[in-house]
């Protein structure tokens, strides 16, 4: 897991307070992030 990846795409989401609008700021599809912030989440054990 990029773990700098996932720790971007949650700031930039959590931010802007919309996966889309985050997901487009950071310049990736709303898909991705999802992925990443899920993989953030299973790798702190935490939702």
């Amino acid at each position: 897991m990029d773990l700098v990846g996932a720790c971007r795409a949650f700031v930039s989401v959590g931010t802007r307070e919309s996966f889309t609008v985050g997901a487009a700021a950071a310049g990736l599809s709303q898909p991705v992030v999802s992925r990443r912030i899920a993989a953030l989440e299973n790798h702190l054990r935490q939702r």
